[in-house]
């Protein structure tokens, strides 16, 4: 039955603003929240049984072949439950969630209107820790630090336009690393040796490099694409950690995390919608449907594959029985 948003829901699809993936104990996919921009959100737990079945050969006589074909197609699909649903309120509404590694199993951190971001069980669907962040309204963007002598860490990011760190454990604000007269667009928090980097871009197309204890900035900002949706990333390419910065008017910019030095990228003309890395290559795709490999840290090693008859909408490795690696694209085409 559900409540009355969820059949609303049912009847009239919308679209959500974020999906998050949740782990279970065994570390394979248990769950999928769905945040929605009123503030709703729909957990599922997913499921095992195929969505659809196999054709029997009376069914298949039944139906027309482009039915069958697009049956079978279909066939991959497995179901999904309702498992929670949470209900905005006025000074607890979630503004952004994620389920970054080293959390607890089937655990999502809920970032909230009011500043603070919560520890959230959807197995049991009770809250587990509250965070105050010191943000002075919504926060925007979670990462989680691990394996830090201060213990597990917070870092957030909030529409007041500062990252803040703060302590999961003890709940409090551990120091203000970047305070800024712009939007946070993104940011990526890379261990190197025993520093930890935060890499953050500003709507003003700036990308800072922030030493995480000491809240010191790392080199001068870098120049990079302006607008809010320019997302950040951090990755180990070859010996040298990188981070990349992903626009929609220089296309993908690579630099040295440490140095701040260019190693790669499109200079302009260059639309990116997708960045993955599998086994330590940059996989860069294009709004041509062309997915650029970069097995090495120079932009002339890379290897340009036509996959799609439009944008590269996302990109992941999966590992298959034997072992073996390979990379899987999703594109504007359905394909």
């Amino acid at each position: 039955r559900g409540n009355r948003w969820e059949r609303s829901e049912r009847s009239t699809p919308r679209i959500a603003d974020q999906l998050v993936l949740l782990a279970g104990p065994d570390e394979q996919p248990a769950a999928a929240v769905l945040r929605f921009k009123d503030g709703h959100l729909l957990v599922y737990r997913l499921e095992d049984t195929s969505a659809y079945s196999k054709l029997t050969v009376r069914r298949r006589r039944a139906l027309w072949e482009s039915d069958i074909k697009d049956w079978e197609a279909r066939a991959d699909q497995q179901t999904a439950t309702v498992w929670q649903t949470l209900q905005p309120r006025l000074t607890t509404r979630v503004t952004t969630c994620a389920a970054p590694r080293g959390l607890t199993p089937l655990s999502v951190l809920l970032g909230r209107v009011d500043g603070s971001v919560v520890e959230f069980a959807v197995d049991t669907g009770q809250a587990r820790t509250e965070v105050h962040t010191g943000h002075e309204g919504p926060v925007t963007h979670i990462e989680l630090v691990t394996g830090h002598p201060r213990g597990r860490l917070l870092v957030t990011a909030g529409e007041d336009r500062t990252i803040r760190v703060s302590s999961l454990a003890g709940g409090g604000t551990v120091r203000t690393l970047l305070t800024g007269t712009s939007a946070i667009a993104s940011f990526a928090v890379q261990r190197v040796g025993r520093q930890w980097i935060v890499a953050a871009a500003t709507a003003d197309g700036r990308l800072h490099r922030l030493d995480l204890d000491s809240g010191r900035p790392i080199g001068l900002p870098l120049r990079v694409d302006r607008g809010a949706a320019v997302r950040v990333a951090v990755f180990p390419l070859g010996p040298n950690p990188c981070v990349s910065v992903q626009g929609d008017t220089r296309g993908v910019q690579l630099f040295d995390l440490v140095t701040g030095d260019r190693v790669g990228g499109q200079v302009a003309n260059h639309t990116v919608t997708a960045l993955g890395v599998v086994t330590g290559t940059v996989c860069v795709g294009g709004s041509d449907g062309v997915i650029r490999v970069w097995p090495t840290v120079h932009v002339a090693d890379s290897v340009p594959i036509a996959s799609h008859d439009g944008p590269v909408l996302a990109l992941s490795g999966i590992r298959g029985p034997a072992g073996s690696t390979a990379l899987v694209s999703v594109g504007a085409d359905y394909e």
